[in-house]
């Protein structure tokens, strides 16, 4: 380039306007455009195809390390009142020549050794050109802090994860090399050009790509996080998780002192079965046995829950509580799950249901979570019995227990998950000399005469083999799939 490329010697020229514009309006320093931003962009503005274009914004890692304007985010020019830059404290009005010396200078682009003419020691970047890729050598981060500061969150000048880095697809974002002239190589550091663009760039999701060139994704874009930016959570503050998530209902639970990072990875784990849900770190039968080992156990004996945690427990709601009982059904262990509720009929008949919503404030009663899957609410599997019709208290008896009294809910190593052989369970509270009848079938399972869980038409819970049975003030007679009518007496 020459002088005149930029600046007239007069005003005009026989009476004709020397401006590139044919703007007769005289330009300060004779500049051959109103103003720098316009003169700079006569030429810069994609009309010369072996100049930098700084106008027309392309894909944010594949356009050059300066980016272009106009773009939705970029540094803004010829403001009206000088502007303190993010991170900075020198109010600036910013031109294309705050930051390039149009006359030259022994830094890469022009750009000049003190942008901010606050008396700061001049900084002095390198850079050379090979194979079309341009490579940084010092201090780039360095003279952005001239007007910006010192970074606050994200290092800079720090060797990038080079097996990430080496695996990405081209082009690459801008790094420093300062050892050796090549890129990808693992001397590379991450500077400020890595993730900002000097002039400006298209906003949006290619925030989240860029950052991917370094930092590992997981299965983030298959998440619920996918339509969020890296940015929205790592910024320049601490971020909480509760920023989005408002419902805190864990600071109040028996999981208060854990953090969200303990279960979950906001990013998303995928394993062989596919991704896991809600962002958890592992499946939740493993994930929750890391701090309850005792259920880790259960799960693995021979007899197991099909369920998953969730499905009786929310992790941000429960709290600790004692077992339910007789006189306290509830149990807060199960609080923040759906339930059933059981709108009874006559003995005998199957009952209405009434669906209660996991935020429902009110008692969570343990049975009503087990009718769930343990009442004809759900549709029933072939043998399956519909526990619901048979706890109903108009039935001539049932037990009125909470199920975790006789039952395991997470595994056991007896049948139907109870927490003893029948014998051993039943005569914890029952007597088995009450009944003279019992000796006689010392070799009989509880459950081959009694329905533990109610008898729609007999009392004791008698059911099931019994055929027949008619009780009397001394006694009665019964007639079983085992043997014919027999009277008995107490």
């Amino acid at each position: 380039m020459v002088c005149s490329d930029c600046h007239t010697q007069h005003n005009s020229a026989d009476g004709q306007p020397m401006r590139t514009d044919n703007d007769p309006t005289p330009a300060p320093m004779l500049l051959r455009r109103g103003t720098t931003l316009e003169l700079c962009l006569s030429c810069h503005d994609g009309s010369h195809p072996d100049v930098p274009d700084v106008i027309a914004p392309t894909a944010y890692a594949s356009e050059s390390a300066a980016g272009a304007f106009p773009g939705t985010t970029a540094h803004h020019l010829n403001t009206s009142i000088a502007q303190v830059p993010p991170g900075g404290t020198v109010p600036i009005v910013l031109t294309c020549t705050t930051c390039h010396d149009p006359h030259g200078n022994d830094n890469y682009r022009n750009l000049r050794p003190d942008p901010t003419k606050s008396g700061l020691t001049p900084v002095s970047i390198l850079a050379i050109q090979t194979n079309g890729n341009i490579i940084y050598k010092s201090n780039v981060s360095k003279w952005c802090g001239q007007c910006h500061g010192a970074p606050t969150h994200h290092p800079v000048d720090k060797a990038v994860d080079f097996t990430i880095w080496a695996a990405v697809t081209l082009p690459r974002v801008a790094v420093l090399s300062p050892s050796d002239n090549i890129v990808p190589s693992a001397d590379d550091q991450v500077i400020c050009i890595s993730c900002h663009k000097a002039h400006g760039s298209v906003d949006g999701p290619t925030q989240s790509s860029t950052c991917e060139q370094c930092h590992a994704a997981g299965a983030y874009k298959e998440t619920a996080h996918a339509a969020k930016s890296c940015v929205q959570c790592h910024d320049q503050q601490e971020t909480s998780c509760l920023t989005c998530h408002t419902d805190d209902s864990i600071s109040r639970s028996a999981h208060a002192r854990s953090q969200c990072h303990d279960c979950h990875d906001p990013h998303g784990v995928r394993d062989r079965d596919g991704v896991i849900p809600s962002m958890l770190v592992e499946r939740p039968a493993h994930l929750c046995g890391n701090c309850h080992d005792g259920i880790r156990n259960a799960l693995s004996e021979s007899y197991s829950h099909a369920a998953t945690c969730g499905d009786c427990h929310s992790a941000h709601k429960v709290i600790k509580d004692p077992a339910p009982s007789f006189a306290d059904p509830s149990d807060y262990r199960l609080a923040g799950v759906s339930r059933v509720q059981v709108v009874n009929g006559g003995a005998g008949v199957i009952p209405a249901y009434r669906l209660v919503a996991a935020d429902d404030p009110g008692d969570p009663i343990e049975r009503e979570v087990c009718f769930k899957c343990h009442s004809s609410y759900a549709k029933q599997r072939l043998g399956r019995t519909d526990l619901a019709r048979l706890m109903n208290p108009a039935n001539a008896s049932t037990h009125q227990l909470a199920c975790s009294k006789c039952h395991d809910p997470h595994g056991s190593a007896y049948r139907h998950l109870l927490k003893k052989s029948p014998e051993d369970l039943c005569v914890e509270c029952h007597s088995p000399t009450r009944f003279s009848g019992h000796a006689q079938h010392a070799r009989v399972e509880c459950t081959d005469c009694h329905d533990p869980h109610g008898s729609v038409r007999n009392d004791a819970l008698i059911a099931n083999r019994i055929t027949s049975f008619i009780k009397t003030p001394l006694g009665g007679t019964c007639t079983s799939s085992c043997h014919g009518m027999r009277t008995y007496s107490r």
